[in-house]
């Protein structure tokens, strides 16, 4: 018997809604995407080139808020310092924390326009990309984590970006291989 919160195969599907074209000339890759928590038609799209080593000096950097009620032109656009590889929304829908490809983070509130309110320094970051940041909920949501793909797993206080409150290094444990006897 089927219950009222099971689906089955055709109950599932997925539907277009919308079509969201890059602004940017030179075509760009979405590296990450995050909606809005309190308004649900909002959305900011990183885009970046996926070549990680590309450094060229025309590249577009920018990221893009959208309204999906008027998906012909971008709400807002980010301004970065370097290449944004992972984008979140603060629980309140004005913050947009993001993770650079230069091992920065930067925040951006929506209210005061398209530069960074708050940017961590170089000296203080990641050694290289960041590959995901998040909004944690404990301490009155003000703190967020990083990863990059130098190994290490960031908290910060948003309010202080100056430096990351602990610094974890994630290390890969040793798989011993011991071929068979024969």
């Amino acid at each position: 018997v089927k219950g009222d919160d099971t689906l089955s195969k055709c109950d599932t599907y997925l539907k277009e809604v919308c079509n969201l074209v890059d602004p940017s000339i030179k075509s760009r890759t979405v590296m990450d995407i995050s909606w809005s928590k309190m308004d649900a038609e909002r959305i900011v799209c990183a885009y970046c080139n996926p070549v990680f080593s590309s450094t060229a000096s025309d590249e577009n950097w920018q990221a893009y808020t959208w309204n999906l009620v008027n998906v012909n032109t971008p709400e807002l656009e980010l301004i970065p310092q370097s290449q944004i590889r992972s984008v979140k929304f603060r629980h309140n829908g004005q913050e947009v924390l993001s993770g650079l490809k230069n091992g920065t983070l930067s925040i951006f509130d929506i209210r005061n326009g398209s530069h960074p309110v708050s940017a961590s320094s170089i000296d203080c970051s990641h050694e290289e990309s960041v590959r995901q940041v998040d909004w944690l909920s404990a301490q009155g949501g003000f703190e967020c984590i990083s990863i990059s793909t130098d190994g290490n797993l960031c908290f910060w206080d948003s309010r202080r970006l100056n430096s990351p409150i602990q610094k974890n290094l994630l290390r890969c444990p040793k798989i011993s291989f011991n071929p068979p006897r024969g």
